[in-house]
């Protein structure tokens, strides 16, 4: 019983299934792999309302995104078993925020997934 034997499969069942290249079958057909399909989500908006670039930590995995005066993005986080939560922490130029509850995150602005490192000041 595998994709292509005439049957229907969800997308992300035939990433999971396929003799190929799992990451980038799911890049070309734009699903994310099973392990990216949680029952639970909760998401959090921040922006930066000051006059300096701020930086936003996510936790525990310690990556790092930082926004120009204006800017905003939101987490979300993904949960198994529970929705997750959130703990917020603000220092002066940083935000720490810490996923409670999930295995995974992904970090968006507008409709555009940001990679750790995103605008970081040297």
């Amino acid at each position: 019983m595998t994709p292509g034997d005439g049957r229907s499969y969800p997308a992300e069942i035939a990433c999971a299934r396929r003799d190929v290249d799992r990451d980038m079958l799911c890049k070309r057909i734009q699903v994310r792999p099973l392990s990216h399909m949680p029952g639970f989500t909760a998401k959090i908006g921040i922006a930066n309302s000051r006059n300096g670039p701020h930086v936003v930590a996510v936790e525990p995995w310690a990556n790092d995104y930082t926004l120009l005066p204006g800017e905003e993005l939101v987490i979300i986080a993904f949960g198994n078993t529970a929705a997750p939560w959130f703990n917020v922490v603000e220092w002066d130029d940083t935000t720490q925020v810490y996923c409670e509850g999930t295995n995974d995150f992904k970090v968006l602005q507008g409709d555009t997934e940001l990679e750790c490192g995103h605008q970081r000041q040297t």
